[in-house]
């Protein structure tokens, strides 16, 4: 694999340090064959000592050598289940799917969109839901019965307002209201919210609660990758599994961990929330 130079570093300290310890037994060798062949006598009595001296580092290395070679085996074994589970990710990112509304000339059209799209388009309705909530008035709700002709009106006359400023964003801004029952009791008790993440996180909770937003089985898969990471606290492996992912699936997942303690635990745990907080832009700055 093209991450695995640490495993390599490993691998070529583990042999220079086997080269050390065939360097010091040939070394003890030498001198064995010197004091007791006649060759060097005044080393006879030093025998014990050298002999003592070279097995203790020769111990010393080879506990070291040993120490290395576990590091690399855990260090391996993490790495080929780290990425075989990024791979599992791509099929479980197939089964969040969201239904919801897109404009087709001037009528709603209902679809669903499954995978990363799903993250998308689930985006995009709390974009328009964080706008309709931020707009200085109500703008109100747009049903079935008045949708064409207002539609209509709004494209030839676009709004002025100051979150929503084009005909396309004043319907959806509209529509979503109407779809998740945004009323103007909604929209007072929300405008009024202490901060922006507030505001973000009770949008997420309205979209959640329209219970057209399937994403269970991938925050449990994504959680079992956190646990992982969780072990071995590297930042190169969070860069890695935050760039499998879009900018929607980031910001949704930044969502879930503003209603989810545990969730958002993991994500501490595991030393990602920070890098994740980064990539976090609130709709409308």
């Amino acid at each position: 694999m093209k991450y695995m130079s640490n495993n390599k570093l490993l691998r070529q300290v583990n042999k220079t340090i086997v080269v050390a310890i065939m360097l010091i037994v040939a070394l003890a060798l030498l001198f064995l064959w010197l004091m007791y062949g006649g060759h060097n006598c005044w080393l006879s009595g030093y025998g014990d000592i050298l002999s003592g001296i070279a097995a203790m580092v020769s111990g010393v290395l080879l506990y070291v050598t040993l120490g290395f070679q576990n590091r690399s085996f855990k260090q391996e074994r993490f790495e080929i289940t780290f990425y075989n589970l990024l791979d599992q990710r791509r099929i479980i990112i197939e089964s969040v799917f969201f239904k919801c509304e897109d404009l087709n000339g001037a009528l709603f059209k209902q679809k669903k969109y499954q995978g990363e799209l799903a993250f998308v388009k689930a985006w995009r309705d709390i974009e328009y839901m964080y706008k309709s909530l931020s707009s200085s008035r109500y703008i109100g709700a747009m049903d079935e019965e008045d949708e064409y002709n207002n539609i209509l009106n709004y494209q030839n006359t676009p709004p002025v307002d100051d979150m929503v400023n084009n005909a396309q964003d004043y319907c959806y801004c509209k529509r979503v209201n109407y779809t998740y029952d945004i009323t103007k009791k909604t929209y007072d008790e929300i405008r009024c919210a202490i901060d922006e993440l507030e505001k973000c996180k009770r949008c997420y909770e309205i979209l959640l609660n329209h219970k057209s937003f399937a994403t269970e089985r991938y925050f449990r898969f994504l959680s079992i990758i956190l646990s992982l990471l969780e072990e071995v606290k590297e930042e190169k492996y969070c860069k890695i599994l935050l760039a499998q992912m879009s900018k929607e699936e980031l910001q949704i997942i930044n969502c879930q961990a503003l209603i989810d303690e545990e969730f958002y635990i993991c994500l501490a745990n595991a030393e990602i929330i920070k890098l994740l907080e980064n990539e976090f832009v609130f709709a409308n700055k």
